[in-house]
């Protein structure tokens, strides 16, 4: 008998290598698939946030603007009574 075994038996065993490594990769991209659809749901979720930031920036900016114009007309308006008065 061949002493590295049958032919049978050398077959079924690298059928058996086969399919653990084909089982082995498709695990592995669905494990890449998993981590890239991950990574860009955090990339999307990330650039809403900086969105939404820039959005409440720009409404603090205006905010602020509108105070200065308001204060700066009650002086114009103050500076303008005691020149009169």
């Amino acid at each position: 008998m061949n002493p590295r075994g049958s032919l049978q038996s050398r077959v079924t065993a690298r059928n058996r290598r086969q399919r653990e490594r084909a089982h082995e990769l498709r695990e592995s991209s669905k494990r890449h698939s998993a981590v890239t659809r991950l990574r860009a749901q955090r990339k999307l979720q990330r650039s809403a946030e900086r969105t939404r930031m820039l959005a409440k920036r720009s409404a603090l900016r205006a905010r602020r603007a509108k105070g200065r114009i308001q204060r700066a007309a009650q002086e114009s308006a103050r500076i303008a009574h005691q020149r009169r008065g």
